[in-house]
């Protein structure tokens, strides 16, 4: 069992390092501006109920990466750190893509930026928030600490 464990921890360490040599790929000077590509998967968290007194309450809540609030906050972050966002593909230098994970706990926003027309990778980041009050909020949690891992231009 302990050989098992140890197993599992080696190659959870062996992904996390690979993903760290991904992100440390540097940006080139001539590249500067972005289109943004969010999952536009609508996420739906059930909750179990919860008793508060007599009463059960109890429901779902559904929420998307790709809302236009957050394509704001994204684009408000990347033009602080000195990029542009464009509205058109075919105008932009990178494209980033953005996915997201959520449970009853928390969400985890990926976001990896990679050349429009080579589709190198230049770096992987992930944000993770979670404070339960609604699915919305954790996920544009999530995506503002992703967003704040992406290095200044």
């Amino acid at each position: 069992m302990k050989k098992n464990i140890l197993f599992i921890l080696l190659l959870s360490l062996g992904f996390y390092l690979s993903a760290e040599e991904i992100s440390n790929v540097s940006i080139p000077s001539n590249k500067s501006s972005i289109y943004l590509e969010f999952d536009n998967a609508q996420l739906t968290i059930g909750s179990q109920g919860v008793v508060i007194g007599d009463m059960i309450f109890s429901g779902t809540d559904s929420s998307s990466l790709n809302t236009l609030d957050n394509r704001r906050i994204a684009k408000n972050f990347l033009t602080e750190k000195g990029y542009t966002v464009t509205q058109k593909l075919e105008n932009a230098d990178m494209i980033l893509y953005g996915g997201c994970e959520s449970s009853d706990i928390r969400s985890v926003v990926t976001l990896v930026l990679v050349d429009s027309e080579t589709e190198e990778e230049y770096f992987v980041v992930t944000g993770s928030y979670g404070m339960g009050m609604d699915l919305k909020g954790d996920i544009k949690g999530a995506l503002k600490r992703a967003l704040k891992n992406i290095p200044n231009r």
